[in-house]
């Protein structure tokens, strides 16, 4: 078998596969590479996408920018204080846990889009459930 031989049925079946990592790994164990593979994979088969993305309001770095401003908001100060002060003063607790996952990954994911782009969009895309 060669990757000729893959039809859009296993890429989808792969999919749906790795959507439930999404849902039941994340947000401990995120890979801002893999998200953007999901996403573009979902684009491009006309699938739903992961469930962050309808969570952000779409996969752009603006999006993901307000991610981050929500942050510094609520703690008063610039994102990359934040993570200095956890650094320096350790995660005291399930709020600062949830604000450094948060921060990091999205950091890291706005590098990605950045990188590379915004996954393209299908021209006819069906949003089927995978």
């Amino acid at each position: 078998m060669s990757v000729e031989s893959l039809n859009p049925e296993d890429i989808r079946n792969i999919y749906t596969y790795a959507l439930s990592h999404c849902k039941n790994e994340c947000p401990a164990e995120r890979d801002p590479e893999k998200c953007w593979s999901m996403v573009a994979v979902a684009r491009f088969l006309g699938l739903l996408e992961p469930p962050c993305v309808k969570e952000w309001g779409g996969f752009t770095v603006e999006r993901l920018e307000t991610v981050i401003r929500r942050i510094e908001m609520r703690r008063g100060k610039p994102i990359l204080l934040i993570l200095e002060d956890f650094s320096r003063h350790g995660i005291q607790t399930l709020e600062d846990m949830i604000d450094h996952q948060e921060a990091t990954f999205t950091l890291r994911l706005i590098e990605v889009l950045k990188r590379r782009g915004e996954p393209p969009s299908r021209r006819t895309t069906q949003r089927r459930h995978p």
